[in-house]
């Protein structure tokens, strides 16, 4: 058997290996070794490990260890720390025995090593040690190994190993550290190859500009894959070959596999590992359901979630009112689950009560505080509680022959380790668990993730001549290009833990800790392989959205004189896209014959003329269709017309439209419980609202719950007990004797029939009635509208109370924040402030104003006509009718079709 080993080649996919001539990193070497020797593999999870630690370290904590205030702040943590100290030492050579003129916290892992040794399922290093002893009696069928590694930069245990296999197993042992130059020594790329392995070059070396030495920087990781996959399509195309090709990607390799599909070549098959596959999250998002306060970002994150183990269609539902008013157990959120049973009990009664035992477990749990935690009885039911649902789902994707069932058996794994882990610590003693170290145990039971399905190389070596490279020390042979994508800053290697002192004492007890200065060698060695291993053309595409750069580019740079700026001929070009031609391995190609042109963007203009298009009426119209059919009849076209919504996704409201619908809810509660307008207490409203406030925010305000609200929520609680304690003394001094909140509305107006709700009418003494509209702020900008004529919803829900009592009542506006009521008569509310000039009939004329606006606008339309009222526009003559209403110049102030009326000059 002839070996590849390299520290990286566990995750090095080499579609040459073979069973008879594998590529292996660490692991994969010890599996193979450990199989040849008959030694059994006793590979437990790390999670089992961490937990396996944790027990131990919880042992130790009579004695008052170093670890001890750690410990007590954040016991997973500090385990998963020492348990990487106890790895460093067993790769030194450590075996749990004493060191003399050991220090403090040496000594006290050496004494917690006792317990710890028979325990802790083995690490690497004590693996390693076990196949070396047994490596002096055994033979293996092992005839060479080639080291992608220099031997002497290695873990001084590794290199023990590979000593013994070649002194006294007669292995043949090969170096192929490749730093050889691979291109032309006249090209560009050759001489910055050779100048990069030769220590004694000074100074600066200038550049031809070949094209052997190309950097050009793409403004995101999408532009450069499909530009990349563009220009190698075109390659093709003029030569009738692909030019062998290595792409590294160390972060983006998805992006590249989809841009080479798009262009018909073979997929280089990067893997994608990611921890967030939809089957992997459903245990993550089912633990943040049981923390108090919820967090109704995670349950919003939840309910819209792929997959799941509720109905698809009942979750968007309450998605949708989560995303409204965020919180659990609102009058809204049980009638939509009550609506989903009842409509499941005429189908199947067994089935309504499934799921309304499925919504009780999944949505509305016991919840636990985050700080003393949940106990570990309860999280374990939780983890076999999405472990069955995960084993329910794998059975029908086989059944169902689905390829989503190898995502959802790893998933399975996943929980499998967590429910173990869980046990575990229910059997050391250990009663609850905290939100910090479940996140832990669960982020540490997913690793690096789970793959794609189907993402593999198309072709296999060597008919595919697209090297996927996700490790800079992955590449093979002398491609003729290669292209280095992203070169995104990398992070700086861990500090060791040891002190000068530690070390010492552990290399005089024969423990040889790995050096940095050894591990940062090999790094830059790694980084030097894909420059040197460029038989034709280098390739550099940083990606312009990215902070930082890679350390290769300052070395590049420090070699050349100019900088990074020589690099010719495309160093000006700040976007691939933009490139005029690019010479690929001496073959031009141009822009024209790769890339597709760009088209221009629609400009913006005032009028619109639709062809063959009627724009029928709609039965009914309310307040807001009316505003956009006169003001934005665009919005109205597009809305009401083409039927175009703001896509379905639910996210959470804003600030201030939360605030505002809770003032609105929290209003209307107070007067359905005080419905004796003249006997309400003023003075008492703030006590009122301290206790319903806090009982409405987890049904609908949860978002204030949440750590580093108080304040905020605190500032909210003034702000609505002021303004309701002010709105009640503004309803007392008008005499009023009775409300009625979000009071619906119907009547007839020219274009049909209109509907609104009124926030809350009022009615007096005398039996006149008010109408208020309740705004959570912009009290400014109400008056100034008003004052300048712009009132229509205030005049509409006139308009319908008249038709109903044949009065125009009193109007008015009072905003929360600022604690406000704008109205038009002093008369009706005598502490208000008074807009001027706006009797009753200036109403009436306004409405008969509107109704003749309204006609115009109808008439627009019915001839294809549509006025863009956005900014960037001019109004025309035909933009204000001969009679009516004003109309603003733009209405584009809270716009969902901004994309789709035009763009700006250079925009």
């Amino acid at each position: 058997m002839v070996i590849t080993f390299g520290l990286n080649c566990d995750s090095a996919r080499e579609t040459s290996a073979s069973l008879d001539s594998p590529w292996v990193g660490v692991q994969q070497m010890l599996s193979l070794l450990e199989a040849q020797l008959g030694l059994p593999a006793d590979q437990a999870s790390y999670t089992d490990r961490l937990v396996q630690y944790l027990e131990c370290l919880e042992r130790g904590l009579a004695g008052k260890p170093f670890y001890a205030k750690s410990f007590e702040v954040a016991p997973l943590h500090t385990a998963a720390t020492l348990l990487e100290w106890r790895d460093q030492l067993y790769m030194g050579g450590w075996n749990g025995h004493s060191v003399p003129g050991a220090s403090p916290r040496l000594k006290t892992l050496i004494d917690i090593e006792k317990a710890a040794a028979s325990l802790i399922a083995d690490n690497v290093g004590q693996r390693l040690q076990r196949v070396i002893s047994v490596l002096t009696s055994q033979n293996v069928r092992v005839s060479e190994i080639h080291l992608r590694d220099t031997l002497e930069l290695l873990p001084p245990l590794l290199q023990q190993l590979l000593c013994i296999l070649r002194d006294h197993h007669g292995v043949i042992l090969k170096e192929e550290v490749e730093l050889t130059p691979a291109a032309d020594a006249g090209s560009d790329l050759g001489r910055l190859q050779r100048r990069l392995i030769e220590p004694e070059a000074t100074g600066q070396m200038t550049l031809t500009g070949d094209g052997s030495l190309v950097m050009i920087q793409a403004p995101s990781v999408q532009v450069a894959s499909y530009s990349l996959a563009q220009l190698i399509s075109a390659y093709q195309e003029i030569t009738d070959t692909l030019p062998e090709t290595a792409i590294l990607a160390e972060h983006s390799g998805r992006a590249i596999d989809a841009a080479c599909e798009s262009q018909a070549l073979p997929r280089p098959g990067f893997s994608n590992l990611s921890p967030w596959r939809p089957a992997a999250q459903v245990q993550q998002l089912a633990f943040e359901l049981m923390w108090d306060p919820l967090d109704p970002q995670a349950q919003l994150e939840f309910l819209t979630h792929p997959v799941g183990p509720l109905p698809r269609k009942l979750k968007a539902r309450l998605a949708q009112e989560v995303a409204e008013h965020p919180g659990i157990g609102s009058e809204r959120w049980q009638q939509i689950i009550a609506s989903a049973v009842e409509a499941l009990a005429e189908e199947s009664p067994e089935k309504a009560v499934r799921l309304q035992e499925n919504i009780q477990q999944w949505l509305e749990p016991i919840r636990y505080n985050p700080e003393t935690g949940m106990p570990l009885d309860i999280a374990q039911a939780r983890a076999e509680l999405v472990f069955a649902w995960l084993q329910h789902r794998h059975s029908a994707e086989v059944k169902e022959t689905g390829q989503e069932h190898t995502h959802f058996a790893l998933a399975l794994r996943q929980v499998s380790d967590l429910i173990n882990a869980l046990g575990r610590l229910g059997r050391s003693g250990k009663t609850n668990i905290g939100r910090e170290e479940l996140r832990l145990l669960i982020g540490q039971s997913r690793g690096a993730g789970i793959d794609l399905i189907d993402r593999a190389a198309e072709t296999i070596a060597p008919s595919n001549p697209l090297q996927a490279l996700e490790t800079p020390s992955a590449i093979s042979g002398a491609p003729e290009l290669v292209v280095w994508m992203g070169l995104a800053p990398v992070a700086d290697l861990k500090r060791a833990p040891w002190l000068p002192a530690e070390v010492k004492a552990l290399a005089d007890a024969g423990v040889v800790l790995w050096s940095q200065e050894c591990e940062l060698a090999l790094q830059g060695n790694h980084w030097l392989r894909p420059l040197m291993r460029a038989s034709k053309q280098l390739l550099l595409l940083p990606y312009a959205d990215c902070e930082g750069h890679h350390p290769v580019l300052d070395l590049i740079a420090a070699n050349l004189k100019g900088g990074l700026g020589s690099l010719a001929p495309l160093a000006a070009t700040e976007v691939l896209l933009g490139a005029k031609a690019v010479q690929l391995l001496d073959v031009p190609i141009s822009a024209d014959a790769c890339l597709i042109p760009a088209l221009p963007l629609p400009k913006k203009q005032r009028w619109w003329q639709l062809q063959d298009v009627e724009l029928p009426k709609r039965e009914a119209e309310s307040f807001t269709s009316l505003d956009q059919f006169i003001n934005s009849p665009y919005q109205w076209v597009f809305r009401y017309g083409a039927q175009l919504k703001p896509g379905a996704l639910a996210e959470l409201q804003d600030e201030r439209r939360l605030k505002g619908n809770l003032a609105h809810m929290l209003f209307e509660q107070f007067f359905t419980e005080h419905t004796d307008i003249p006997a309400i207490d003023c003075s008492a409203v703030e006590d009122w609202c301290q206790k319903s406030l806090y009982a409405l925010l987890p049904l609908s305000g949860s978002t204030m719950l949440l750590p580093g609200h108080r304040a905020e929520r605190e500032r909210f609680l003034m702000q609505c007990a002021g303004a309701l304690a002010q709105l009640c003394e503004q309803l007392q001094a008008a005499s009023v004797v009775k409300v009625a909140m979000e009071s619906p509305q119907s009547g007839d107006f020219i274009g049909g029939q209109l509907r609104g709700s009124i926030d809350l009418l009022a009615t007096n003494v005398d039996g006149h009635e008010a109408v208020i509209d309740i705004k959570w702020s912009g009290y400014k900008y109400r008056k100034q509208s008003w004052e300048e004529g712009n009132y229509l919803q205030l005049v509409t829900y006139a308009h319908l109370r008249r038709q109903i009592t044949g009065r125009i009542p009193a109007l008015a506006y009072f905003t929360v924040s600022e604690r406000q009521l704008l109205s038009n008569s002093v008369e009706y509310f005598p502490k208000a402030q008074l807009v001027a000039d706006v009797d009753n009939l200036a109403i009436a004329e306004y409405w008969k104003q509107l109704e003749d606006t309204w006609k115009w606008r109808r008439e627009q339309l019915g001839m294809g006509r549509v006025e863009v009222t956005v900014s960037g526009t001019e109004p025309t003559e035909e933009s204000q009718p001969d009679t009516g209403v004003d109309i603003p110049e733009t209405s584009d102030t809270f716009n969902d079709y901004a994309a789709l009326t035009g763009w700006e000059e250079n925009a």
